[in-house]
């Protein structure tokens, strides 16, 4: 339900690419402008217009850095009050269902096991659990701690920690959480992707522990979707919901990195089939992801 890094390495790299392909469109642009055809020299103008057009990015950089301080200190005021309220009003207008309970109980008897459900899909998991007393992974970050209240007010739990801040520390709360028979939740592609994606961690984590994985497809008919890198959903009022249990899984110990990456593919596969079912269920078609 919020945010897992894997504690091995991270395989995703479109942030990457997407940076460095703005970098270099960007310095084509400069290269292109402003320079004499005659010698290839940058006349006075050129090399003005480019001082004044750094100094206002400049000036833009330090404006949105400060729009971003007051959003998140705004935020993290009002979302513990207003985002419960918010999200139980247009919950209670939505239209229900659960698929496969049955394997939820059936993990529960395990007396411990970890939630698997996609980032952008939190917000559906959030309410379907309120109250329950669910432990979910969040990130130490700014971002996280407005997450972590909002958790916290809905009657669940947190734990904090990524691959590269507390990661120590939050495996050992998880372990001991999971040996209490514990449930904790964790998004296989957060906090920050890419979308979809299962990194390893969560895998690691129940190959060494050796707790059962629930996947979980959480879908609606209708419903806004963040520009985020996540596409968050936020169902609409009157909106069709189904939660949807997935097959459960067991990562065996042993076996190296190629072990490890089926069974990424096997869970990834299992929370496809999931939200396919939920879709169906709902008159709607899967979209492979």
């Amino acid at each position: 339900m919020t945010e897992f890094d894997s504690w091995g390495d991270r395989a995703g790299c479109s942030g990457s690419a997407g940076a460095m392909g703005a970098a270099v469109h960007t310095a084509v642009g400069v290269s292109l402008v402003g320079v004499n055809s005659n010698d290839g020299t940058m006349s006075s103008t050129a090399v003005e217009d480019e001082a004044g057009a750094r100094k206002d990015e400049g000036r833009g950089s330090k404006k949105r850095k400060r729009l971003r301080v007051v959003r998140r200190r705004v935020g993290a005021a009002l979302l513990p009050i207003l985002a419960p309220l918010v999200l139980r009003t247009l919950a209670w207008t939505w239209r229900k269902a659960d698929l496969h309970g049955e394997r939820f109980e059936e993990c529960n008897k395990e007396k411990g096991f970890i939630i698997s459900l996609w980032h952008g899909r939190m917000l559906l998991g959030l309410h379907r659990f309120e109250g329950a007393s669910i432990t979910v992974l969040i990130s130490p970050s700014d971002d996280g701690s407005l997450v972590n209240s909002l958790v916290t007010r809905l009657g669940n739990k947190a734990v904090r920690g990524s691959s590269n801040k507390n990661a120590a520390r939050a495996l050992r709360e998880l372990l001991t959480l999971l040996k209490q028979g514990r449930v904790v939740a964790i998004t296989p592609d957060g906090p920050r992707g890419p979308c979809y994606s299962v990194n390893s961690g969560l895998v690691w984590l129940a190959r060494a522990t050796g707790y059962p994985i629930l996947p979980l497809g959480l879908v609606t008919d209708n419903a806004w979707r963040l520009k985020s890198w996540d596409g968050f959903t936020i169902p609409k009022l009157f909106s069709k919901v189904r939660v949807v249990f997935g097959e459960p899984m067991r990562v065996e110990k042993g076996g190296g990195e190629r072990a490890l990456e089926d069974a990424c593919e096997l869970l990834k596969a299992r929370m496809d089939e999931a939200e396919r079912e939920g879709l169906a269920d709902l008159g709607l078609d899967f979209q492979a992801q």
